[in-house]
């Protein structure tokens, strides 16, 4: 019977709390409701932040591995980093952190001390070298050899941000521009070709030839992460490569162009993209050589500027130019 009484105490206790809990929420609810627009406004982003960092936090880090010795020996350094990393509280998801990135450093200044290099078909790139002194640095200081994204170069937000970590980590960095990017003018009438791996190759074997006793350290994203991988896929064991680093690789280029139209984000990047790519193609159709090529595969240059004109999307765009000249464009 104590028993009893006591359990009927707690439920009355219970409801009594939820019920003065209900009063107070609802007194909170009648007070956002007669608040100023400014309110409402303020409390419905601060939702919509707390969604957001909250589905964000509850990512996890995935480990995916080959179950090596080196590679748990690896996991072991990171173990500390994977198990205390948290998303930053005020830029809780990866578009808000573009977003501040490219904010914060359109005005930061990194100067780079550039170097032509020639490769083997007569085309000719640009390496970009940072500090400014790297060749006088001690011979073992380590280089950073960094492939950008798709249409990336030296005055992109996260180019200037690595570089500046680099720096100060005492080592040296170079940014490795893809042929016909980063506002290089074509020598050549190879533009975005599927053996791109080469220039990748015989780049970093010029650069280990000079600084023969530095460790080169590759890095690569997006596109450029692609592009590496592949790189050392294909080339084995026969690079001058001591580490990589792969950061949000695509994998497969013809299933994300395609997949990006089906959310907003994705498809504002894929639009974003587009435009960006669509600037470099219109003027390389200036030089002889690429005219040379799209006559060869279109014959009328007209009906090919006015078709990348219209394309508005990564996917529309791939199918029409990029696949011709990379090569098949599979979506699976």
């Amino acid at each position: 019977m104590e028993g009893l009484t006591s359990e009927i105490i707690a439920v009355s206790g219970m409801r009594s709390f939820i019920q003065k809990l209900l009063l107070k929420n609802a007194s909170i609810l009648q007070a956002i409701i007669r608040g100023s627009s400014k309110m409402k406004a303020l409390i419905f982003l601060g939702l919509i932040f707390a969604y957001f960092y909250r589905k964000s936090s509850m990512r996890k880090i995935s480990k995916i591995y080959r179950k090596t010795d080196r590679n748990r020996e690896i996991l072991e350094h990171l173990k500390s980093c994977i198990a205390t990393f948290k998303p930053s509280i005020f830029l809780p998801t990866a578009l808000s952190q573009i977003i501040y990135g490219n904010m914060t450093d359109k005005s930061i200044m990194v100067k780079y001390e550039t170097q032509a290099l020639s490769l083997p078909d007569g085309e000719e790139i640009k390496l970009e070298w940072h500090p400014l002194e790297y060749a006088s640095m001690p011979p073992t200081t380590p280089i950073v050899a960094f492939i950008l994204g798709a249409c990336g170069s030296s005055n992109e937000s996260y180019c200037k941000a690595v570089t500046r970590y680099v720096k100060n980590f005492g080592w040296r960095i170079v940014v490795v521009n893809r042929r016909g990017f980063a506002n290089q003018r074509l020598k050549t009438r190879k533009f975005m070709y599927k053996n791109e791996t080469e220039d990748i190759h015989h780049s970093l074997i010029a650069i280990s030839e000079i600084f023969d006793q530095a460790s080169i350290y590759l890095l690569g994203v997006s596109a450029g992460a692609n592009n590496s991988a592949k790189y050392l896929g294909v080339f084995g064991a026969n690079t001058p490569v001591t580490a990589y680093c792969s950061i949000s690789n695509p994998f497969n280029f013809g299933r994300i162009s395609y997949s990006m139209k089906f959310n907003f984000w994705g498809n504002f990047f894929s639009r974003f993209i587009a435009t960006n790519f669509k600037k470099v193609a219109i003027n390389h159709l200036s030089t002889p050589q690429f005219r040379e090529f799209i006559e060869t595969n279109y014959k009328n240059i007209d009906f090919v500027l006015e078709e990348i004109k219209t394309r508005d999307t990564c996917w529309k765009l791939d199918k029409f130019l990029n696949a011709k000249l990379c090569g098949n464009l599979i979506r699976y």
